[in-house]
């Protein structure tokens, strides 16, 4: 493990003379570490513990993919027929009606809802709120949010990125990670298409 670490570290640098013995033990403690721990390494680099790696590089938090989400959006549905393409908060949203024929998608960053299930009074677009619940699908019963990204174990410092589509009801859809149960697609019932880019 030590000279595997040593290897990334020399990757990263191109010369290990400043990283001493005492650095790579406390690299190697870091494998049985719990997530969330880091340490910081000569020539300004860091190694962190995820839940199920670890991430070596400048920065004193794992670097997050995802663009930095400012308040809430409130979006209406789109008309029948009508496919609606549009910045929010530094992501591409792209909504579109399905008819429910189809299979729904599989990908992580597109999502079938139930459009009836959604309201009237359309959608918003946001991060996080304390106290948010969460019935992920297959699931008979909700479940505090933040409970959410531990099992599904999300970097803590992802968490306040992660757009959520939100109705009447309550969380539809967690991007990129789950539907909500109740807002699952239904055979042959029309559906809202959302798909989320990021830059």
């Amino acid at each position: 493990a030590r000279l595997l670490l040593r290897r990334a570290y020399l990757e990263l640098v191109g010369d290990p003379r400043r990283l001493y013995r005492s650095h790579l033990t406390d690299m190697a403690d870091l494998v049985d570490a719990p997530p969330g721990k880091s340490i910081r390494l000569p020539r300004d680099l860091y190694l962190h513990r995820n839940y199920d790696s670890l991430w070596m590089g400048k920065g004193s938090e794992i670097p997050c993919p995802f663009p930095e989400f400012n308040g809430e959006v409130r979006l209406p549905l789109p008309q029948l027929g009508r496919d609606v393409t549009l910045d929010v908060s530094g992501w591409q949203l792209q909504m579109e009606w399905r008819d429910g024929t189809e299979e729904p998608s599989t990908e992580p960053f597109t999502a079938d809802l139930h459009l009836e299930s959604l309201g009237d009074d359309g959608i918003v677009i946001r991060t996080r709120k304390h106290g948010d619940r969460f019935q992920p699908q297959g699931m008979e019963q909700s479940k505090k949010l933040q409970d959410f990204f531990v099992d599904r174990k999300v970097p803590r410092a992802w968490r306040d990125r992660i757009p959520l589509v939100v109705a009447e009801r309550g969380i539809a859809w967690v991007v990129g990670h789950r539907v909500a149960e109740w807002a699952r697609s239904r055979p042959g019932k029309p559906v809202l298409r959302m798909s989320f880019r990021a830059p």
